[in-house]
């Protein structure tokens, strides 16, 4: 997302500037799909057609979708997109009236090569006031390529007939390939402005991610090193060829560095182009240039020349990441892969996952790889049932107290096994909770203390797969339900334990309660959390949009309210952030004029204002940080400031927001909140 120029003053260091894009939530419009026929789309460095279709809605559009296909990508390169609304007329497309330029590696647009689709997510919304046209456009620079939109409403077009131009000339009416006027398949989402719930602690809310041009991106792991250092690890599906098996799995490895998410490659083993398969499952950090990921692979067996899966390790250095050998399966038998990692150290690193036995044996038992900083002894887990099973996550507290759990596969199914193992730094033990339901598939496990550790899964009931939460107190297991989560787990104490999944849920000692959550991110499916420090948490997966996307959603802590303010009514002022460095500090204006000037005033030193208007306020006499805004067409503002300093405990901070209406004049200002650094 581009974000606009910002000027600072006093304590210039203090922070960067980063902008969050609006909440997208109910689909206000849609043309329903017809039939396979589609509009043309055709771009070249001298030939451009820009098709548009009209839409009646009145709202705060924030994100548009298009449905189509493309017979070019594979061989074009894809430098971006653009979105652009126009004015409704009788004859067609008017004036222009917004225009959202994206590049191609803008994570708020999606783009899907198999089937075609588009995904905007706009970083301002457009103010729809009725009839008006839409158009999109992807860029293939240099290269002949073409993207044409899906035929919608066949012999039932809603509003008017779609319009064509070649190369920015004039728009004339035009039919869908062999069926005739039909309208384009595209949906429209509102933006209604309201902030999000809060839960405990303070805001979840998504933060932009990159993905690679793919209709598959999917984050399953991520650990934190600090505020300022997070790895998270998935796959990626990249159309290699023509046609839609013609692809290859890439594993996909991206860091946060307090402001962006950005991709680093990882290393690509395959047999032969288009049947390539590399996925990260698991990842540790030990230190910024010591972290461990780990999956499989899909490789020629180095004895019998079969292609199969086998386990796969990569380190990172603190430059690039590279493959590390690994044990692979015996002569006549592939199907190996890793999926979770422990470390105690740089020479003490576990890995969790499953390796088919000698060919005839019937059965894939879990396995555990151990790092000695010279090489790896695998060790067999004790077999539980029939048929395979694979160990999904590892943890502990120290290399002769260490945890592993999994299960039959990716689904429950009719799974009647507990899959928990313990290592007491000699012996693997098999450790069985309860079976629930009709049975079970555990997924995390997280370990803080030899009687205090969480497991967390799913199991099915006759028509249902509900979130699975067991705890372990030193002599056996006992279920706590949860209303949600179940993928991943993170514990910090006793009384302070998050599980993620479909949405969030935390245990305070007592009972697991569901945390108001991302709301308005489509499709939301969370697969591994982690923390910074309490109340402040990070969350990795995949929203379902247009496609699967990379996920990732964050915990900032919100700051206290002041009182004091100002309008009639006043403006919300939100604001979080833990104040460490690397940290992410938030804010969100509500309710304010819309396409307004705004201001934010931050210090460290305040005035009460005990005198009308301002009874319960504050003042901020000596700001060390102005930053100007302006507020969108709902009233509202949202603004991340990555901390760049580290800040001396007990530092008290303060901001005020203000807001200068034009009709009627006057001023607005927000209540004052504040925090301490801890």
């Amino acid at each position: 997302m581009r974000c606009p120029t910002y000027v600072l003053v006093a304590f210039v260091a203090l922070f960067a500037l980063a902008p969050s894009g609006p909440a997208q939530c109910d689909q206000v419009w849609g043309n329903e799909w017809s039939n396979w026929t589609s509009y043309s789309g055709f771009t070249s460095p001298v030939y451009e057609i820009e098709t548009a279709d009209d839409f009646d809605v009145v709202g705060a559009i924030a994100r548009v979708q298009m449905n189509g296909r493309s017979t070019a990508v594979f061989a074009a390169p894809i430098l971006g997109a653009t979105l652009r609304f126009y004015e409704g007329t009788s004859a067609g497309p008017g004036a222009l009236q917004a225009e959202y330029t994206f590049a191609g590696d803008d994570p708020n647009f999606g783009y899907a090569p198999i089937p075609g689709k588009l995904d905007f997510r706009l970083p301002a919304p457009f103010a729809a006031t009725g009839q008006h046209f839409v158009s999109a456009q992807i860029d293939f620079g240099d290269t002949f390529g073409n993207w044409s939109c899906w035929a919608a409403n066949q012999a039932n077009v809603v509003g008017s007939v779609p319009y064509e131009r070649t190369n920015a000339g004039g728009w004339q009416p035009v039919k869908a390939t062999f069926f005739g006027f039909t309208d384009l398949d595209f949906s429209l989402f509102d933006d209604d402005g309201t902030p999000p719930p809060e839960g405990f602690c303070g805001q979840w809310f998504e933060v932009a991610s990159p993905n690679y041009l793919s209709d598959h991106n999917i984050l399953r792991d991520l650990d934190v090193i600090a505020a300022d250092d997070i790895w998270a690890i998935g796959e990626s599906r990249l159309p290699v060829g023509t046609g839609w098996s013609n692809a290859d799995i890439v594993g996909l490895a991206m860091h946060w560095n307090g402001t962006e998410w950005t991709i680093f490659p990882v290393p690509h083993p395959v047999p032969f182009t288009g049947f390539g398969w590399v996925d990260l499952e698991g990842i540790a950090a030990i230190a910024p240039d010591d972290v461990w990921a780990s999956g499989s692979k899909r490789v020629v067996h180095p004895v019998d020349g079969f292609v199969g899966q086998q386990y796969f390790v990569i380190h990172w250095d603190g430059t690039s990441w590279t493959e590390v050998p690994t044990p692979s399966t015996p002569a006549g038998c592939t199907g190996a892969g890793l999926h979770g990692i422990k470390a105690f150290g740089p020479d003490d690193v576990w890995f969790a996952g499953y390796r088919c036995q000698a060919m005839g044996a019937g059965w894939v038992p879990a396995t555990v790889l151990h790092w000695d900083g010279q090489g790896f002894t695998e060790y067999e887990l004790p077999f539980v049932g029939l048929g395979g099973h694979a160990a999904e996550a590892i943890d502990g507290t120290g290399p002769d107290d260490v945890w592993v759990v999994g299960g039959p596969g990716s689904s429950p199914g009719a799974w009647q096994q507990s899959l928990i193992y313990h290592f007491d730094g000699t012996t693997w033990t098999h450790v069985p909770g309860p079976v629930e339901g009709l049975g079970q598939l555990l997924h995390d496990v997280a370990v803080i203390a030899p009687d205090d550790v969480w497991v967390a899964g799913e199991y099915v009931e006759p028509g249902v797969v509900a979130p699975l939460l067991q705890h372990w107190d030193g002599t056996s297991w006992e279920t706590v339900f949860s209303p949600t989560g179940g993928a991943g787990i993170v514990a910090l104490a006793s009384d302070d334990v998050w599980t993620c999944g479909g949405g969030f849920a935390h245990w305070d000692g007592t009972e697991w309660t569901s945390v108001p959550a991302l709301a308005c991110t489509p499709g939301a499916s969370l697969s591994a959390i982690d923390a910074v420090s309490p109340c402040e948490l990070w969350a990795v997966g995949r929203r379902v949009s247009a496609d699967l996307q990379s996920l990732t959603a964050h915990l900032v802590p919100s700051w206290d309210d002041a009182g004091g303010g100002l309008g009639a009514p006043s403006p919300q002022l939100r604001v979080g952030g833990s104040l460490t460095e690397g940290s992410l500090m938030r804010v969100e204006v509500y309710d304010a004029a819309a396409s307004a000037q705004g201001l934010h005033i931050i210090g460290s030193s305040r005035v009460d204002l005990p005198v009308f208007p301002f009874f319960g306020g504050i003042m901020i006499p000596s700001p060390d940080v102005l930053v100007p805004f302006m507020t969108d067409v709902l009233g509202r503002h949202i603004v991340e400031f990555p901390v760049n300093v580290t800040l001396d405990p007990g530092l008290e901070l303060y901001i005020q927001s203000w807001i200068v209406e034009t009709q009627p004049k006057s001023v607005e200002g927000t209540n004052a909140r504040w925090t301490f650094v801890n």
